[in-house]
């Protein structure tokens, strides 16, 4: 997924043209962003249920993807207030 969003900057040089790909590469990592979480949770919450944990992580990972959101969000508006 690196690649695609890599390579054409690559070859065409930094071309605003094709930086939406980027977001290809954004999108991974946001997806994989929580995946260490997920995994400190499950580690913490062996005594409840599976249903529980579940619940949990679930809700845990909610709450640090809108943190994550929001800190984008933030960056973009300071970046266009700049411009």
């Amino acid at each position: 997924m690196d690649m695609i969003g890599t390579i054409p900057g690559l070859v065409t040089g930094e071309s605003f043209k094709y930086y939406w790909l980027k977001f290809f590469r954004i999108i991974l990592y946001m997806i994989r962003l929580t995946d260490p979480f997920d995994i400190m949770f499950r580690f913490c919450l062996q005594q409840y249920s599976k249903k529980r944990q579940s619940d949990l992580i679930s809700f845990a990972s909610l709450i640090i993807g809108v943190i994550y959101v929001a800190h984008t969000m933030g960056c973009l508006w300071i970046y266009l207030g700049k411009a």
